[in-house]
């Protein structure tokens, strides 16, 4: 999947993803409507991830494995197997951007919370405090920034006084 544009914060179900490409040539492009975002285009081909995950990862902590998929000097794709919790944060410099492969997990954007499941696609703007939380034993997911951001940019936030919305029942 590769994003020709977006903007704001976006969230596409799997439904809806699955309700206007039912083509069988596979390789469809669709213009998908976004309340209060705009328009999200999005190309559909195959992912192969083959050979990818044997391979060591780029980043690896006790919650999460990145390995780095393709880097330019405009945009970054990762793959991301994650478990458990990862802390409030932002991206001061670039946007942020999820889709999910496998796994559930929950997401928070500023002070509200959604669940997202395989073929959910997640965007937050550069500087927009978020975290996510998995709610099965780990998640895969390929995360999109443009530009790449600096990690030694991305800032902890705290949550104290946040008032955080619980995550939603699935």
């Amino acid at each position: 999947m590769s994003i020709v544009g977006f903007c704001c914060f976006a969230i596409v179900k799997k439904e809806l993803w699955r309700s206007i490409t039912t083509s069988p040539a596979g390789a469809v492009e669709v213009a998908v409507v976004v309340p209060v975002v705009g328009i999200v285009r999005v190309s559909r081909h195959d992912l192969d991830l083959t050979g990818l995950t044997p391979r060591t990862p780029e980043t690896q902590r006790d919650n999460v494995r990145v390995w780095n998929v393709r880097r330019t000097e405009h945009s970054r794709t990762n793959l991301v197997e994650m478990k458990g919790k990862l802390p409030y944060h932002r991206h001061p410099d670039a946007e942020h951007t999820i889709y999910v492969l496998e796994g559930r997990l929950c997401a928070w954007h500023g002070r509200e919370a959604v669940v997202l499941e395989v073929g959910d696609y997640f965007s937050i703007p550069a500087g927009l405090a978020h975290k996510y939380q998995t709610l099965t034993p780990t998640a895969l997911i390929l995360s999109f920034d443009a530009p790449a951001y600096d990690p030694n940019l991305t800032e902890a936030v705290s949550e104290e006084g946040a008032n955080l919305a619980p995550c939603p029942a699935p």
